[in-house]
């Protein structure tokens, strides 16, 4: 059989049936061919062979089977239109509030809020995920030697000026865009003086002069920079190095507020956030309680259009798995431009997280319309699984195939959970043929839709219930737990239609080289369908 595949697609021109690829992946790859037709040019289809078959002769529009899986699990036929990190696709030349910006708060902590470890190390891996806002925690030292921890706890401390030569080799080695110091300022005015001496030695010509003009201070003029938010204090020297002051009640282009999670929703006028977030910054950051390092849900903040909304990025849960998700957009900078309509202050009604008292609302901002009309139906059937164990699953016993789970986050009326349920699963064609290793699903469909496609973010779980160990002796009945064992996610806008792998990580976040799902996926633009 001779297969072509016309932009990452696959087509087979020959059979006008479903097919099993005949080689040893044929128990997780199942395709089918949509009937056959093709939905590409001749050319795309050669010029795609010829990328993994470089020998390939002119007229040569088959692969071997041997390639076909290479072919279907390469990262250009991934689900994402942003996996290879390459292309820039937005505007960089606007100013800071304007922009979502990944943000990481105590960053120097490796686990939690009251005895964990500090270490400079903990900047490096922040940075290189494409955090472009760090925090210092600044408090006096022996010797006249600024720490860094969180004070009050039994965490423990790192220097100041280590922290600042790790952040200056490692802060552009993700993306060239700039990154912001947020510091906590507890220190007296003598070792405030030495820090401002530590960011001049280390970071040298990589801090820009203070910002008087807001055309100027944008991502793209910033590039290859490092900014200084600080509340101005007792220290002429730090405060001339201040770009980002912080301040209570902003008004300027370069001011920027800091406000806990318990702060916003529920007590702040929702339509006077999206004006102030227009002109100035908003830092949001974990509440006092969370010293398990937890975070909260960050997409009602930047609902609101809080730009710094910064998680403990050393727990990789939900919350930080939907802000690796959205921060995965334009290339991977960092920075992601705000829609058009959320720049301009005002927000459909729709928008809304939580149910809001209309009377802060003007007209103008209830009758307008959504922003390009960027509603969309979205189908994703998973046809099969591969590598879907998670170590700790090893020697133990599996109740059912790995389950699929979405989450959808974004507007209020996009926010959705879907999962199949226990007593659908088997329905649907998971049956006994299915392992946990490599199962193959035959009618494991999701649908749903999503009204403003630019605010959304899709995230993917592989899930899988254990049996544990019974207890004394077995006298007791063997309890189950559900174990998420793999993740993904993406900017819905970012999802590409067809035949497609997505790459799963392991639960803590990190790469897992060949797990992962294939799947076929369709983006509907025709609101007919609803």
């Amino acid at each position: 059989k001779s297969y072509a595949l016309c932009r990452a697609q696959v087509l087979c021109f020959v059979p006008s049936r479903s097919l099993v690829c005949g080689c040893p992946c044929s128990c997780w790859m199942h395709v089918s061919n949509g009937g056959g037709t093709p939905q590409g040019t001749e050319e795309e289809a050669r010029s795609l062979i010829k990328f993994f078959q470089p020998d390939a002769q002119a007229d040569d529009a088959e692969v071997p089977k041997s390639m076909f899986e290479d072919i279907l699990t390469h990262h250009k036929n991934s689900w994402s239109t942003e996996v290879s990190f390459v292309s820039i696709n937005q505007d960089m030349e606007q100013p800071m509030a304007n922009y979502f910006i990944m943000s990481s708060h105590n960053t120097y902590l490796d686990s939690d809020q009251l005895a964990g470890n500090s270490s400079s190390m903990a900047y490096v891996r922040t940075l290189l995920r494409s955090c472009r806002c760090v925090e210092l925690d600044c408090w006096d030292g022996a010797s006249g030697e600024p720490e860094i921890k969180h004070g009050g706890t039994l965490t423990s401390a790192i220097t100041v000026l280590d922290a600042c030569k790790a952040i200056a080799t490692h802060a552009f080695d993700a993306t060239d865009y700039p990154v912001i110091l947020s510091l906590e300022m507890h220190c007296g005015e003598q070792q405030q003086d030495r820090i401002a001496d530590i960011l001049t030695e280390v970071f040298g010509d990589m801090l820009p002069p203070v910002p008087t003009d807001p055309k100027a201070f944008t991502p793209y003029a910033m590039r290859w920079k490092v900014l200084v938010k600080n509340k101005i204090g007792a220290s002429k020297k730090l405060a001339a190095l201040t770009h980002l002051p912080s301040n209570t009640n902003p008004s300027k282009f370069n001011e920027i507020r800091s406000r806990s999670e318990n702060q916003m929703p529920g007590q702040l006028n929702p339509a006077d956030l999206l004006e102030e977030h227009t002109r100035v910054l908003t830092r949001v950051y974990p509440g006092g309680t969370r010293m398990d390092s937890s975070n909260y849900d960050p997409t009602p903040f930047w609902m609101l259009g809080a730009q710094v909304v910064a998680l403990n990025l050393q727990t990789f849960d939900h919350a930080n798995l939907t802000n690796w998700a959205r921060f995965r957009g334009n290339a991977g900078t960092g920075y992601i431009l705000k829609p058009k309509l959320m720049r301009a202050g005002t927000i459909p009604v729709t928008l809304r997280r939580e149910p809001l008292d209309l009377t802060h609302y003007k007209a103008d901002q209830l009758s307008h319309s959504l922003y390009e009309n960027t509603g969309c139906t979205v189908t994703i059937r998973i046809l099969s699984g591969r590598e879907l164990q998670a170590p700790a699953d090893f020697g133990k016993e599996v109740i059912d195939p790995p389950r699929v789970v979405l989450h959808v986050d974004g507007v209020a009326a996009d926010c959705q959970t879907l999962e199949i349920c226990p007593d659908e699963y088997k329905e649907r064609g998971v049956g006994p043929e299915a392992n946990g290793l490599f199962p193959r699903y035959t009618n494991m469909v999701f649908r749903f839709r999503v009204e403003f496609e630019e605010l959304a973010v899709m995230t993917i779980k592989a899930v899988s219930t254990i049996k544990s160990d019974s207890a004394k002796g077995g006298k007791e009945k063997p309890q189950t737990h559900r174990d998420v064992f793999g993740v993904s996610g993406l900017p819905l806008r970012s999802l590409k239609s067809g035949y497609r792998m997505i790459r799963l990580r392991s639960s803590e976040g990190y790469v897992a080289a060949s797990m992962g799902f294939f799947a076929y996926i369709q983006k509907d633009y025709d609101r007919s369908l609803l």
